[in-house]
């Protein structure tokens, strides 16, 4: 993702939720966006009818699979399939690249971000308290994409 790309959607994203409710800064978000594969992660910005709807951030490698580090969808281009296609597209990614397991975190108040992975198959793994912000639970999440065999 470009630098001004990412800069300019740090700036909205500071006031939307989950990042307006855990303090996130723009400039720690645009950071966060403006990662590349000397980070070990991929970023995309997502578009519709070319017009920016929102950014996609993985790193490909964490524990036997990547890790969704941030997915956002600006309120306009909400409910549009948006978010869902970015996930699929993440996971037959993920597949082609053998992986096992896909990885998010998602915040214990975002239910609606919640809901949309636990239907696109995710599961809770853990709870990490205090991860983001003080007081604040994030939910380690965990899809596995191939069964562990038995010993």
């Amino acid at each position: 993702m470009q630098q001004a790309t990412a800069i300019a959607l740090s700036q909205i994203l500071v006031g939307m939720e989950p990042w307006s409710r855990l303090g996130s800064s723009a400039a720690g978000l645009a950071r966060t966006m403006m990662v590349g594969p000397a980070d070990g992660a991929r970023s995309w910005c997502l578009r519709i009818d070319g017009e920016i709807a929102g950014a996609f951030v993985v790193y490909d490698s964490w524990l036997m699979g990547p890790y969704l580090r941030r997915l956002v969808v600006l309120p306009p281009c909400q409910r549009q399939g948006l978010a869902q296609a970015a996930m699929a597209w993440w996971e037959a990614d993920a597949r082609q690249s053998g992986a096992t397991n896909l990885w998010l975190c998602v915040s214990d108040f975002n239910v609606i971000a919640r809901r949309l992975y636990e239907t696109a198959g995710f599961r809770q793994a853990a709870v990490l308290e205090d991860l983001v912000a003080d007081g604040r639970n994030e939910i380690l999440m965990r899809k596995q994409l191939k069964p562990i065999r038995s010993l």
